[in-house]
Parts: structure tokens; sequence; C-alpha cells
């Protein structure tokens, strides 16, 4: 059985969740066709960290809102994920 880690970090403390928020290309996929999107994927997998936070402590939720994915967005938020900055124990 090969090793996948679904919240594998890679750089700048990145996971695929990171990326796949952020990501215009992944953004027109889930507004076409949600079904089809990685985000969508990443998000029902056993295991996926919705708010873990990178080197700079941004969530998933901070990526996508950042690079202005309304839809990767939405769909971070109906899987209850959060604006957390741990660092100053607030929630945003």
């Amino acid at each position: 059985m090969p090793f996948t880690d679904i919240n594998l970090v890679g750089n700048n403390g990145q996971t695929p969740l990171h990326l796949a928020a952020r990501s215009l290309e992944i953004e027109d996929k889930t507004k076409e066709n949600l079904h089809d999107s990685i985000l969508y994927y990443l998000l029902q997998r056993k295991g996926i960290k919705p708010d873990v936070q990178d080197d700079q402590k941004r969530t998933p939720l901070h990526h996508a809102i950042m690079r202005g994915c309304v839809n990767n967005a939405q769909q971070l938020l109906e899987t209850k994920a959060k604006l957390l900055n741990v660092s100053h124990g607030v929630g945003f």
C-alpha cells in the first residue's frame, strides 16, 4: 500500500489544501462543477485538516480569501474551516 499523507507539508509549511484553496484554476473548476474540483476531493478525505496553518500562521481559508477565490472559500467554510491566529489566541 503506497504512503499517502493528505496533510503532507511542503514549502513554507503549506499542504495540498493550502495550494488548492488559493488556485484560480481550481476556483474556476469549483464554479463549474463542484464535484470535479480537487478542493472538493481533498475536503472529503478522512483526516484532512482544514485549519492547518503554514509557516506564516495562515490557514487554507486565508489563502482562498487573499486570492479572491470566493467559491473555494465557501467550500472551506462549509467544512467549518476557520481563520485562526493561534499565536494571538484570536479567531477571525
